[in-house]
């Protein structure tokens, strides 16, 4: 390694917690294989694997020079699928006007307008009876619309922010040469560089490190 603090890891599933019955994998490595290293972390099964010179020998890189050419980072993306996180169901208009429409205030409005209207009806006759009701139905809708529009938008701009914030550069090493791409143009069997404070940019296994100490706080939820 070289004197900066630096770790390499290298990406075993660069689609971390897509579909993977999707992808194929490599001979000998299915992508399942590379899960069940992880989930959980089993290092008997690496063994099994024929440890980190094995598999890097299956999924044709090299631990210290990294990916050769273009052609095996387009094979192996087309084998193992990108490193995206799959995106999050997005809401209907239809869920969000029945969101709306479930607003405990909105219901016995909605429940007064109409007893008001066939009250009118009853009283003042079809002509003008239905005016009162028909103002706070009215009402009800506009305030349903106005809540539809204003939780459109912000989900829309959350979207944007979250993809924004899911984009980031990390440091590789392909063809023996360090390179900054996107953290999506990963692929399975790039050789990843950490500096310290770096976000783990896949699932990977750990080839060479200096003093590396890692929080998994956010992921198990423990403290340390």
């Amino acid at each position: 390694m070289a004197s900066e603090p630096t770790s390499t890891r290298r990406a075993s599933n660069a689609s971390t917690h897509g579909d993977h019955e999707h992808f194929r994998g490599v001979d000998g490595l299915p992508p399942q294989a590379l899960f069940s290293l992880l989930d959980p972390k089993s290092p008997q099964k690496l063994y099994d694997l024929g440890g980190v010179s094995g598999i890097a020998a299956k999924l044709g890189t090299d631990i210290n020079t990294g990916l050769e050419g273009k052609e095996d980072i387009e094979r192996l993306a087309r084998s193992f699928g990108p490193n995206r996180l799959p995106p999050a169901d997005v809401k209907t208009i239809g869920q969000m006007i029945m969101e709306a429409a479930a607003d405990e205030t909105l219901i016995l409005l909605a429940v007064a307008a109409v007893v008001q209207l066939a009250v009118g009806i009853w009283q003042h006759g079809a002509e003008t009876g239905w005016l009162d009701g028909a103002a706070v139905l009215v009402a009800v809708v506009f305030v349903i619309g106005i809540t539809v529009v204003n939780d459109y938008q912000q989900e829309k701009q959350f979207r944007v922010l979250n993809d924004k914030k899911s984009d980031y550069d990390v440091n590789v090493v392909r063809g023996g040469t360090s390179h900054v791409v996107s953290v999506h143009d990963l692929v399975v069997g790039d050789i990843v560089k950490l500096n310290t404070g770096d976000v783990i940019p896949a699932d990977g296994i750990l080839t060479q490190n200096q003093g590396v100490i890692t929080d998994e706080s956010a992921a198990t939820g423990e403290s340390q």
